[in-house]
């Protein structure tokens, strides 16, 4: 459901009839740039690297890593040879190379491509795949470029652990356990902060310390969707009684901004952060804005069938694009535009019928 803008259009997946596909907006209409008639795989749009976009997408070698100039599309690397497919997932463009994962010979561990030569950057959990479980399988995940190094989080025989490497050598950075899946960095005040579990902690590259732990503080679960905004570093966590809310850290102390629960990323534009979120009562996930001091609704959720679950946010043209995601599978994706910030209440411009029935999943 993401845009991506490449080459002066906005790249998106989609079925074009019964085929899933990779499509293309110039402003004025929508076009196929390519397409296979699999019903059940869909394209996915994955990176821009070295003027060309890279997607995954089901073929005659399976379902393997593609890259287009927006008028021919070529095959970067059959990973994993036969019908299935190595499943790529673009990370990180880094040092010149594009990273990613992708399950091969040796289960899914990490690779990287200059769009000519792929190479497996790391075994990190040595053996092929040997269970249902991922046993044999890295999986990296959370990717972010920190002090010159690669950092990631991959699954090893005791659990998940930090990572970081220059493309040549890997290490493990630290023993503190990440939990099973992917996470959030952000760098601020020169160091990298993340989430551990229920902890909140950063590194400087040489180690992983604790800043607060949060299930004793304000705050008890999992802080997300970090952004440094206005100075200050904010994010959403869960408190006790309160639910999900919205947070900022000025280096020394962590402060509610706002209890409304906020839904997916934040997302500055036009001196603003804008959300999905979802206040005490409301039956629908709405749009917010934020300055850090006032929190102030700009759209009512879309009533329906099915519930409006978040928001994904890009910017092209001067405007922001968001595109509205729902409980229902059935229900197409929705996409809108912010050519300025508005008004609390205002209604914002729907974006062209032109684009969305092409949506279906």
């Amino acid at each position: 459901g993401s845009l991506t803008e490449y080459s002066g259009k906005l790249y998106f997946t989609g079925k074009s009839g019964d085929r899933n596909g990779l499509l293309a907006y110039d402003g004025s209409k929508v076009f196929e740039v390519f397409h296979e008639a699999d019903p059940i795989r869909s394209v996915e749009v994955e990176a821009v690297y070295n003027s060309e976009l890279y997607f995954g997408g089901p073929g005659p070698n399976g379902y393997e890593l593609y890259k287009t100039d927006g008028r021919s599309v070529a095959l970067v690397d059959d990973i994993n040879p036969g019908l299935v497919g190595s499943f790529p997932e673009v990370e990180a463009q880094y040092a010149g190379e594009l990273y990613f994962s992708a399950h091969g010979p040796n289960g899914r561990e990490l690779y990287k491509t200059d769009g000519t030569t792929t190479v497996e950057v790391a075994d990190i959990f040595p053996g092929p795949q040997i269970n249902d479980l991922g046993d044999g399988s890295s999986t990296p995940l959370s990717f972010v470029q920190f002090a010159g190094d690669l950092y990631f989080s991959g699954k090893t025989p005791d659990g998940r652990r930090l990572f970081k490497t220059d493309g040549t050598s890997t290490v493990q950075l630290s023993d503190l356990a990440l939990g099973g899946g992917s996470f959030e960095y952000v760098e601020y005040d020169g160091s990298l902060y993340f989430s551990a579990v229920r902890e909140f902690v950063k590194t400087d590259g040489t180690e992983v310390v604790r800043v607060t732990d949060i299930s004793t503080g304000p705050t008890a679960l999992s802080p997300l969707n970090f952004i440094e905004y206005n100075e200050e570093l904010y994010f959403s966590a869960f408190a006790v009684g309160e639910g999900r809310s919205i947070y900022k850290y000025d280096g020394t102390s962590v402060t509610l901004v706002s209890n409304v629960h906020p839904i997916g990323e934040f997302k500055e534009f036009a001196g603003h952060l804008f959300f999905g979120g979802q206040a005490v009562g409301d039956e629908y996930v709405s749009l917010y804005r934020t300055d850090g001091v006032r929190t102030t609704k700009v759209m009512e959720g879309i009533p329906g069938p099915s519930s409006f679950l978040s928001a994904d946010f890009t910017e092209f043209n001067g405007a922001l694009y968001y595109a509205a995601k729902f409980s229902d599978p059935f229900e197409p994706l929705r996409y809108y535009r912010i050519s300025r910030v508005p008004e609390p209440g205002a209604i914002l411009l729907m974006m062209s019928m032109v684009l969305w029935p092409l949506m279906h999943r």
